[in-house]
């Protein structure tokens, strides 16, 4: 079950870390406290294994590309696109399998959609490896793109014997989200686009995984229960540290919890509310302190 745990989400985890002083934050709040999580573990086993700890990606180091993806939140600021995309790659994001990053794909994912009428001279743009493109490719697909995506590629003269390599797939906000990938791939669209529907459905999937994940069901081998508990933890994780960067996200869980009786009374939402609140009182407190 260790393995089960790992394998299904390691690729996760680097969105629940997406800040690392949040989670330090919260231990250092009076009563308190980030949920018990099996994300934690999961990560703690990965790099027992001596794996590559993912927030130490050249993603998560570098400023720039952090600060591109978060201005791109409120501004929109699509014409830097083709520059961020290539500095991925030089630092080495890109040389991941696509299945490492999904973040980026559902960032990706929006953007090429918005802007499918500048997307090929963007692509023209880039100085990437058939390899390097995997995840672009997919991001494209997941735009609608697919034309454009096999016209670039074919100019590049890569070949690709997967039968599928360029069939459309939905977009983030009308994908499925069954595995903690997934979660990660949506946040990247909602990071892209803004739209309060990502919420709302990040939310309603939370109260649809609320499942219990108890010895006796990990004893069975119980893998949909276990993968609907790491699903339903990885939104808790993405909602405390958005409510914690982002005004709408924390005015939208405060206006869910007010206006509507089931959510009120959802244990879940009342301690993401209270860890989102608890953190930004303490970094205020922090700010002050340094003032």
């Amino acid at each position: 079950m260790r393995g089960m745990i790992s394998k299904a989400l390691c690729f996760a985890v680097s969105m629940v870390l997406a800040t690392s002083f949040i989670g330090e934050t919260l231990a250092q709040t009076n009563n308190v406290h980030a949920p018990k999580s099996i994300v934690k573990e999961a990560l703690r086993l990965q790099q027992q294994k001596g794996d590559k700890d993912p927030s130490t990606t050249p993603w998560k180091q570098d400023l720039k590309l952090q600060r591109f993806l978060n201005y791109y939140y409120t501004k929109k600021p699509a014409f830097q696109t083709p520059i961020m995309v290539q500095r991925l790659i030089e630092l080495g994001y890109m040389d991941q399998l696509p299945t490492q990053q999904n973040y980026v794909i559902g960032f990706l994912a929006v953007v090429f959609h918005d802007n499918k009428d500048v997307l090929k001279s963007w692509l023209d743009q880039l100085d990437a490896t058939q390899y390097q493109a995997g995840a672009i490719v997919r991001a494209a697909r997941h735009a609608g793109a697919t034309d454009i995506i096999k016209q670039w590629t074919e100019e590049q003269g890569w070949a690709y014997t997967e039968e599928d390599a360029f069939d459309p797939l939905p977009m983030p906000l009308e994908d499925e989200i069954v595995t903690p990938e997934d979660v990660e791939r949506f946040w990247g669209a909602y990071i892209a686009d803004g739209r309060e529907a990502y919420l709302s459905k990040l939310f309603d999937t939370m109260l649809v995984t609320d499942v219990q994940l108890n010895q006796e069901e990990i004893n069975k081998g119980n893998y949909e229960t276990f993968k609907k508990r790491s699903v339903n933890e990885v939104i808790e994780g993405v909602l405390i540290n958005a409510g914690i960067q982002y005004e709408h996200v924390k005015d939208y869980l405060l206006n869910l919890a007010s206006k509507n009786q089931n959510a009120a009374q959802n244990q879940q939402l009342q301690r993401i509310i209270a860890n989102v609140y608890a953190t930004r009182n303490s970094l205020d407190s922090q700010k002050r302190a340094i003032q």
